[in-house]
């Protein structure tokens, strides 16, 4: 479905009229008619302001966030937890030891972070992983220990098989975000269980990147793959976990 088709639709079923919407943007109504028709094309920052007025993600509106592995939420998330903090772009960069253009790229959704960066922003600000990459809000100030099911949640997330990517010649862990969050019945969930689905969805990740390739392209994938087969770091079993 298209961008204007999401927009009107989930507008509709939230009960707003166009001038409401443009009340709340600041802008006029004719203009969110033409995103609604297809006329333009809102950027990827208005578009996160239509999700924010809408109450919804920005990938509900942009359904191409999901399926080119663009971040669904982090970049509003991450530009929502600056501006609380009264931070620039460049101010947040020198406290984080990154290039200012990085910040503007994530917010822009225009790039992903490494994972071990998450992290550190996550301690930063003092939230979780899955408020950064799931927009939990409960979790918004982090997760209460006595929450065993949101622990279990975000060990998950820690714990997930990374990609591994090299840059300058340094080995990097660069997390895949998992199309959905790994579910719990319970704090007593196995290890084996979590890994289990963990690994369904990066199965299916694996499965929808491999079908966006060329055939040049499906043959490197292939030839990747068979490499890291060969590296005894990636083919010996996983440790149980206490």
């Amino acid at each position: 479905m298209s961008i204007g088709n999401n927009i009107r639709n989930i507008r509709k079923e939230k009960g707003l009229t166009l001038k409401q919407i443009a009340d709340i943007l600041g802008c006029s109504p004719q203009l969110i008619s033409q995103y609604e028709s297809g006329k333009r094309q809102p950027k990827l920052e208005t578009k996160k302001k239509i999700a924010d007025a809408l109450n919804c993600q920005v990938s509900d509106i942009d359904e191409s966030l999901y399926i080119n592995r663009r971040i669904p939420y982090f970049a509003y998330a991450l530009e929502e937890l600056r501006i609380e903090r009264s931070l620039t772009q460049k101010e947040l960069a020198k406290e984080l030891h990154v290039k200012e253009q990085n910040i503007v790229d994530w917010e822009n959704g225009e790039r992903e972070p490494y994972f071990h960066t998450v992290e550190r922003i996550a301690d930063y600000f003092g939230t979780s992983l899955l408020y950064l990459y799931h927009g939990n809000k409960k979790h918004k100030k982090g997760i209460d220990n006595n929450d065993k099911e949101a622990m279990a949640q975000e060990n998950a997330i820690k714990s997930a098989p990374k990609f591994t990517n090299y840059t300058n010649g340094k080995e990097m862990l660069d997390y895949p975000l998992p199309y959905k969050v790994p579910k719990f019945t319970d704090a007593s969930t196995s290890f084996e269980d979590s890994l289990a689905e963990t690994e369904a969805n990066e199965l299916e990740r694996i499965q929808n990147a491999y079908k966006q390739l060329n055939r040049k392209g499906k043959a490197k994938a292939v030839e990747r793959i068979e490499e890291l087969t060969e590296i005894p770091r990636y083919t010996k079993p996983d440790a149980p976990q206490s």
